[in-house]
This record gives C-alpha cells, structure tokens and sequence, in this order.
C-alpha cells in the first residue's frame, strides 16, 4: 500500500479539494460577490490610501505585482536551495565564494523580502486581481525554475540508463 506522505500525489489530490471546498462555502455565502473579487480599477480601490480609480494608475501597480512576483520567486528558487545544499550543510566543505559573499548575497536575498513583503502585503489587501497576477507570475516562475531543475533527472520507468546521468556527473 502506498504511504499517503510518500506519495505527493495524494497531497496535490486533498490540496486540490479542499480548494473546491472551500470555493464551493465561500460561493455559496456570497464572498465571491463582494468588491474584493472586482477586476481592474474601481472607485473603491485604494493602495497605500491612493485611490486606483483609472487604468493609468491600475496598469503600473499590475506591472509592478507581476514583475515584483516574478524576481522574488526566482531569487527564492535560486537562493533558497542554495544556501540550504551548499551554505547550511554540514556535509559541503568547499563555498563557491568567499563568507563574506555568501552573507553578502543571503542579507540582499532577505533584505529584498522583508521589503517587498511590506508591498505585497497591502496590495493583497486591495483587490483580488492582483492576487491572481501575483499567483499566476509565481506559477509561471515555478514551472521555469523546476523545470530546469528537473532536466537532468529522468522520469520513472524509462527504458534509458541511469548510469549514464551518474557517469556525466562524475568529473574525469
């Protein structure tokens, strides 16, 4: 029997359902007809106590989200990884650069989120458009980074030899 833990499947299948849940509730109470769930500028949208009431002040703060959205997820994808498998552990004596450069590049890493956070935070506040911008520009990024990630690995029950992806590794 498969290990529901094991098995990541099963996680994406009860994430999946829990989300029609819970879209399902909030359908049936009426929160998807409230004015969050509005698409671009509205009389009633506020950023920052600045009304978005055109296209010419919507249009920038989308950008702004999805640009924003795209670099903070590809700086996590990169960062992230890295210093946990290189930095963080114990096993990896060798740094690609000197400690000062390492701190260097995670105190910039850090230093960007907690500033943009502040950001993406009010503007989640706003409106649900630019949730979705923000949600649809990190999917985006997610599918790039992993995507590369995973070019190098091989699926289960392919008929090529592993042993070729080990020996391409191995420095001669």
């Amino acid at each position: 029997m498969v290990h529901v833990f094991n098995d990541k499947r099963w996680t994406a299948a009860i994430i999946l359902v829990w989300s029609a849940v819970v879209l399902v509730v909030f359908f049936s109470m009426g929160v998807l007809h409230s004015s969050f769930f509005r698409f671009g500028p509205s009389e009633n949208l506020r950023f920052l106590s600045i009304p978005i009431d055109t296209f010419e002040k919507w249009i920038p703060l989308a950008i702004y989200c999805a640009v924003d959205t795209l670099v903070r997820s590809f700086a996590h994808d990169s960062v992230v990884p890295w210093l946990t498998h290189t930095v963080a552990d114990p096993k990896t004596r060798e740094l690609p650069y000197s400690k000062a450069m390492c701190l260097g590049i995670m105190e910039s890493y850090f230093s960007y989120v907690h500033f943009s956070h502040v950001f993406k935070f009010f503007l989640s506040l706003t409106q649900f458009d630019f949730i979705l911008i923000s949600a649809l520009a990190d999917l985006s990024m997610k599918i790039f980074s992993y995507s590369s990630y995973m070019t190098q690995k091989t699926e289960p029950n392919q008929t090529e030899d592993i042993s070729a992806l080990i020996e391409a590794k191995t420095p001669s």
